[in-house]
């Protein structure tokens, strides 16, 4: 039985890797943007490799909090969103959404991280989350923003990528903030 959770939007399926995702899974963790937020630097057996390797964890006792971002009508691979840290303890998590270039500016990672949010609270318990983006990155904060998230304030040097580290400005969302606002939001 699978217990890996798919989760529908009005316009994506966030769902398991496949193998035969490979020409997107390349696609999305070559595009620079991508690279940079992620720390990517793989050529094309690695990629492979990885994309593997995340497959064959969905199938282990301890799943990865990775999903593939699909398009509904074709099952296409437009990107990744993860839970990047959570603690059962505490009640938080992070997370962290990359999309495609080509199909950027089409509300994805928006719809995409509304649902994952929304799921967090509601089925694994959460209570706070906590989400970043690097200073000057527009189209994240704008996304953050959107969601309702509260700006904490700068992170400074918080995250190394590629070519140094970076500040980042850091939001939360509380359980009881996300119930109250999500009904004027469109998830």
């Amino acid at each position: 039985m699978d217990t890996f959770p798919t989760i529908n939007t009005k316009n994506l399926i966030l769902r398991r890797l496949k193998n035969e995702d490979f020409e997107n899974y390349y696609e999305y963790i070559s595009d620079d943007k991508v690279k940079k937020q992620f720390n990517f630097n793989y050529n094309e057996e690695e990629c492979k490799a990885r994309l593997e390797n995340l497959v064959k964890r969905y199938d282990e006792e301890i799943k990865p909090f990775v999903w593939g971002i699909a398009l509904k009508t074709t099952n296409e691979l437009v990107g990744i969103i993860s839970v990047d840290s959570y603690s059962m303890v505490n009640k938080k998590f992070s997370l962290a959404c990359g999309i495609t270039e080509k199909y950027r500016g089409h509300g994805y990672a928006y719809e995409a991280t509304y649902q994952l949010i929304d799921y967090m609270f509601e089925n694994v318990g959460m209570h706070r989350l906590e989400i970043a983006h690097i200073i000057g990155n527009i189209a994240s904060q704008k996304t953050i923003e959107k969601l309702g998230a509260k700006f904490e304030g700068v992170a400074r040097e918080s995250k190394f990528y590629i070519d140094g580290f970076e500040d980042r400005k850091i939001y939360s969302i509380l359980k009881p903030e996300w119930e109250e606002n999500k009904k004027d939001m469109i998830g």
